[in-house]
């Protein structure tokens, strides 16, 4: 059995990471990666971080903030997968055009005959109508 390092957090990083935790409008994964951080810098282990914070073990978060800051916290890293097919403008222009046009032969845009009108799928209509 290794014994991990203790962290240590300055008192500026302390009350920032306090204030992420206590801020009822965070986003949760920033929640429990301030979480995290703070319980060790307490010099609690990290069996018993995973089981007050609910996250694997491979989940913990004190290299990045050892390596970042608080900041690094709050960032995410660029993920693996196939890039968006759809740039903003488009995006921009399909929310316009639904907002400030009518087809011709209907009262309002369905998703189907607003992605003939742009030349996109319907489900990619539906994903931009979502998001907005």
């Amino acid at each position: 059995m290794t014994k991990e390092a203790k962290i240590i957090v300055t008192a500026e990083a302390r009350a920032r990471l306090e204030a992420i935790v206590a801020a009822p409008s965070m986003k949760q994964k920033y929640v429990w990666r301030a979480r995290i951080v703070l319980l060790s810098a307490a010099g609690v282990g990290t069996m018993a971080i995973v089981r007050q914070v609910g996250k694997s073990k491979r989940a913990v978060w004190r290299e990045r903030f050892v390596a970042e800051g608080v900041d690094g916290l709050l960032r995410d890293r660029p993920r693996s997968g196939r890039p968006p097919t759809v740039g903003p403008d488009q995006v921009r222009a399909v929310v316009e055009r639904t907002q400030r046009t009518v087809p011709p032969d209907a009262t309002h845009w369905s998703t189907r005959s607003l992605a003939r009108a742009v030349g996109l799928g319907k489900t990619t209509i539906q994903k931009i109508w979502h998001e907005h």
